[in-house]
């Protein structure tokens, strides 16, 4: 039974039993007596008064005094439990990941995660959401991290070099990927990989990596050791341009046999 005859008590005390975010239909349910419009206009006070945010449609976040005059809540810290009220499958990937390997410097107004289904790119309160898809989501390859809130689901460095490389656009380009790369490499376990990585992960994605390990980076070690893995775990190369957003003439172009990579783009770390 609920005890609240205001919705704003209720929300109010949501902190102390440690839940940071709730679902319109939750209010809905508890307070069925009350008329829509006399919820949304609740709900509407609350945000204009910064006790609450709208991060999705139908989902609202707890604002504490912790997130500044600003009151921007952290996507890490409510993406969990989005998810779960969108019921959908999903890891947070490339920057954000990087970002919290400690590999990158992510601009805190963009959050990116890949997700099993469809969704929209959303901006509320001056940070935008970026869904990136895949139908299959790699399980192995992702690890919960803690965060105030609870846990969230996050690439692994493996998985998040290769996403990186998938999503070169999202990623900032090749320039800023070899930048992460050179951190990131460090935490790069490539003994841990399996063949259902690499049957996960396009041949072009682990030749562009390889290939900026190698020429990139000059970590030969680590480069060889993806090769190898690659090969024991019968992937195929082909050609296949470093740049796939480039126009590529391969007469122009150099050529790296060891990779099959077309080298399309002059790439350096960016500083």
């Amino acid at each position: 039974m609920n005890e609240y005859k205001q919705i704003r008590y209720w929300v109010e005390d949501l902190p102390k039993i440690g839940k940071t975010s709730f679902a319109l239909s939750e209010v809905k349910e508890l307070f069925p007596h009350k008329p829509s419009e006399q919820i949304k206009n609740a709900l509407n006070r609350l945000v204009s008064s910064g006790k609450i945010a709208s991060v999705w449609r139908g989902f609202y976040v707890i604002v504490s005094p912790d997130y500044g005059l600003k009151g921007s809540v952290p996507p890490t810290e409510y993406i969990d439990h989005l998810m779960t009220y969108l019921e959908k499958d999903y890891y947070v990937s490339t920057l954000s990941a990087a970002t919290l390997h400690g590999a990158a410097h992510q601009k805190p107004h963009v959050f990116t995660f890949v997700c099993d289904q469809i969704l929209h790119p959303k901006e509320k309160n001056g940070i935008r959401l970026i869904p990136l898809i895949k139908k299959r989501i790699p399980h192995k390859y992702i690890e919960r991290k803690n965060v105030k809130s609870g846990g969230i689901n996050v690439s692994t460095p493996e998985l998040t070099a290769a996403d990186l490389l998938l999503y070169p656009l999202k990623s900032g380009g090749l320039g800023n990927i070899l930048t992460i790369l050179a951190d990131l490499s460090e935490s790069i376990d490539i003994a841990c990989l399996d063949k259902d990585f690499f049957d996960s992960v396009p041949a072009s994605i682990i030749q562009r990596l390889g290939y900026l390990l190698d020429a990139g980076l000059g970590n030969a070690v680590l480069a060889d050791e993806l090769l190898d893995k690659s090969n024991s775990s019968d992937v195929k190369f082909r050609k296949t341009p470093l740049a796939s957003y480039r126009k590529t003439n391969e007469v122009n172009c150099p050529y790296n046999n060891k990779w099959k990579v077309i080298v399309n783009d002059d790439i350096e770390i960016d500083i």
